[in-house]
C-alpha cells in the first residue's frame, strides 16, 4: 500500500477487500467519498475480523466485525465528517491488529 503515506504501520495486518475511494493509495480518499453503504472494507488476515464504512442516514459508520456477527459488531464509530474517516479507519487499524497479535501471542502459552 505504497500511496497512502498516512497509513500505521499496523496496516501490514490488513487487506483491502474493497475501496472505490482510494484509502489504498491516497492520503485524500476521505475528500471523494459519496454518501453510500458501501464505502471501505478491510479484512485482517490472520484472523475473521473485518473493518467496514459506510453512510447510513445522516452519518459515516465505521464497524468492527466479528466471525461475520454483523450484528453485533465489537466496535462501531460514527461520524458526521468525512474528513475524520481516515483518523477513525487508522485508530481500528491500528487497535485491533494489535488486539488480535496480543491475542494470537496469548493463545500459544
Amino acid at each position: 500500500m505504497a500511496g497512502n503515506s498516512t497509513h500505521p504501520e499496523e496496516i501490514r495486518f490488513w487487506k483491502v477487500e474493497f475501496d472505490p475511494a482510494g484509502y489504498a493509495s491516497s492520503s485524500t480518499w476521505h475528500e471523494s467519498i459519496e454518501a453510500v453503504e458501501d464505502i471501505l472494507q478491510l479484512h485482517h488476515v490472520s484472523s475473521e475480523l473485518v473493518i467496514d464504512v459506510g453512510f447510513y442516514g445522516r452519518s459515516y459508520v465505521v464497524l468492527v466485525v466479528e466471525n461475520q456477527h454483523w450484528d453485533e459488531p465489537i466496535g462501531r464509530v460514527e461520524t458526521a465528517s468525512r474528513s475524520e474517516l481516515s483518523d477513525i479507519v487508522n485508530e481500528l487499524v491500528t487497535v485491533y491488529a494489535v488486539r488480535k497479535s496480543d491475542d494470537s501471542r496469548g493463545s500459544k502459552d
